[in-house]
């Protein structure tokens, strides 16, 4: 089993510069305190993030974000790509979460 290098530190300056923090990592994933995007390491290519949008993020965060996040990565080292819309779904009466890309 070979284990993969993710950058952490990488994304979480560029998470600082977009103006957030991260509230949790797990694998891939990078949850960030505003619930509507995460960000998700891309294996395929080095230094690779994809970001995705919560299902109702608005145009305007929407546009706002992209504007920001592909100036911010560049400078930093990294490349990133559009991914999908995400719906966070809380499992009733446990402290569980589904994550259903659409």
């Amino acid at each position: 089993m070979q284990i993969k290098f993710r950058p952490l530190n990488k994304a979480a300056k560029i998470v600082e510069l977009l103006g957030y923090s991260i509230s949790y990592s797990y694998d891939d994933l990078i949850f960030l305190d505003n619930t509507a995007l995460l960000l998700q390491f891309d294996d395929t290519v080095e230094n690779g993030l994809i970001y995705h949008f919560n299902k109702d993020a608005t145009t305007e965060f929407i546009t706002d974000f992209e504007n920001k996040i592909q100036s911010i990565c560049n400078k930093n080292g990294m490349t990133v790509i559009k991914g999908r819309k995400f719906q966070i779904i809380q499992k009733i009466d446990k402290e569980e979460i589904d994550l259903l890309f659409i």
